[in-house]
């Protein structure tokens, strides 16, 4: 009987430690810095953190409704692009590159716009024939496609992508889109913006 109450109580112990982990995932590790890219009212009372991949399929397909949901917010809604390159994702950190490079001049979320619409394009490319229609887009985009390649290859580039990943590995991120609204883990980030612009 002693032993089954130390199963028991080893079991109960268990549980409780994996609810504390999964109310730790269900928050944001940290908060929004002047380094995150804010697409939207950088001022508004609702803040949504997407941790995306750019190769992610989900996460191209999630782009236009969160358009949509920013684009219907009266400017009660920021949204915040944070990259979490997943390993088997061959383009993954140089899509992340080339928004960072082309961020440089001003131009993140028009670089990050054509590769999530080129998505289909790119994704079936060798590693080195994707990071040309990258530096494609940066001519279309109207860069100084030098600093561009510059700013691609750097330290400071590849450690924002590296610092980005590391605040979604301590926020619990283990899939691509994760979003959390003002710093709260949301699995419907559209139905849970939506009830937070109508209160």
């Amino acid at each position: 009987m002693v032993a089954i109450v130390v199963l028991m109580t080893g079991g109960m112990f268990a549980l409780i430690s994996q609810t504390n982990i999964r109310d730790q995932s269900a928050a944001l590790a940290e908060a929004v810095a002047p380094a995150d890219w804010v697409r939207g009212n950088a001022d508004a009372t609702l803040t949504l953190v997407e941790y995306s991949d750019f190769e992610c399929p989900a996460c191209a397909a999630h782009e236009p409704n969160v358009q949509n949901l920013l684009a219907a917010s009266d400017d009660r809604l920021a949204l915040v692009y944070r990259h979490f390159p997943l390993p088997q994702h061959k383009h993954a950190r140089s899509a992340a590159a080339a928004a960072e490079a082309a961020g440089k001049q001003g131009k993140f979320w028009e670089m990050h716009d054509m590769i999530f619409d080129g998505q289909r394009d790119w994704t079936p490319l060798s590693e080195e024939d994707g990071t040309k229609i990258f530096d494609s887009y940066a001519s279309t985009l109207g860069l100084d496609v030098s600093q561009y390649e510059k700013d691609f290859s750097s330290d400071e580039v590849t450690e924002k992508i590296e610092r980005d990943r590391m605040s979604g590995v301590r926020s619990r991120v283990d899939a691509t889109p994760t979003f959390f609204l003002n710093g709260k883990k949301v699995k419907d980030p559209y139905a849970a913006v939506k009830d937070a612009l109508a209160q």
